[in-house]
């Protein structure tokens, strides 16, 4: 028998990889995957940062600073209606114990006279006048953030068809002048802080001008029911604004109208002054009522 010639088939033999080959295929495996979940994760954050940074850049354009308050921007126009509905939403009553008004987070108008008139003013004239803004309070809505007034029906009227707002029942359109007097040309929403914060500004605004136009160096008893009465008249003409104070009359509050002169007086005897609050200086057709109607005007 012959012997076979055929040599059995030699496969290669495989080199074992070394102990760093193996680490750097493990190394590019994992810093691979790292790779992906540090893209994953941290672009995700990134993302949200952005997101985060968009909505506070929207935060912003909504809301504006004043006086450490922040209030909202109103996005709803100029239309009387939607000023209603959306004070309406805010049924709030303040509950009222001395000048300290139990709110939630709301800064009152009463509050504010201790922290924006502290220079210039007496203790008197700072306490009386916390009772004017609580006898206003009272007197216009029962210190109800959310009330409306009655519908004007009189259509001479330039508030015709429109109600009043709020705890300090500002009508409509004198809340959007007021508001771009105040806050540079933009228009707030009428939240309690905002109504809180207009009002003062209105009441602080109409004091120093009566003072000045009343005083005439007496003694601050002796003028105090002349400028609240005609704070009173002013308040409820609602014609007052600073822009036009020149064309003013302040719409004649020397008892000019019988219905001014109620509003006045039932403001002043909130206040505790008797009944007959009015005195020589104010009643209509003296002398020092023309004097003081004709400085008014010069104003």
């Amino acid at each position: 028998m012959s012997e076979s010639t055929e040599t059995p088939s030699q496969e290669p033999i495989k080199k074992p990889r070394e102990w760093y080959d193996v680490l750097g295929v493990a190394y590019d495996y994992w810093s691979e995957k790292a790779r992906e979940a540090w893209e994953r994760i941290f672009g995700e954050s990134r993302a949200k940062r952005g997101e985060l940074r968009k909505e506070i850049e929207k935060e912003r354009v909504k809301y504006v600073e004043k006086d450490g308050f922040r209030f909202k921007l109103w996005e709803g126009g100029e239309d009387p209606k939607k000023l209603e509905e959306y004070v309406a939403g805010h049924p709030e009553r303040v509950e009222v114990k001395r000048f300290n008004e139990k709110t939630e987070g709301v800064v009152t108008a009463a509050r504010m006279v201790d922290q924006f008139m502290k220079d210039g003013y007496g203790q008197d004239e700072k306490l009386w006048m916390k009772h004017y803004i609580l006898s206003e309070s009272s007197c216009e809505s029962d210190h109800d953030y959310g009330a409306l007034g009655r519908p004007i029906r009189n259509e001479s009227s330039r508030y015709f068809g429109t109600r009043a707002l709020g705890r300090y029942q500002v009508m409509p359109k004198n809340w959007v002048a007021w508001s771009k007097e105040i806050f540079d040309g933009k228009v707030v929403a009428p939240t309690p802080q905002a109504q809180e914060y207009v009002a003062f500004v209105r009441f602080k605004s109409m004091y120093d001008r009566s003072k000045e136009a009343i005083a005439r160096g007496r003694p601050f008893e002796k003028y105090r029911k002349d400028v609240f009465y005609s704070m009173a008249c002013v308040w409820y003409s609602g014609h007052y604004s600073e822009v036009n104070i020149r064309k003013l009359d302040w719409n004649i509050v020397l008892a000019s109208s019988g219905e001014i002169d109620s509003y006045a007086q039932g403001v002043l005897n909130e206040m505790g002054f008797a009944e007959t609050a009015g005195t020589d200086y104010i009643k209509w057709g003296g002398s020092r009522a023309k004097e003081y109607l004709k400085k008014l005007r010069k104003r």
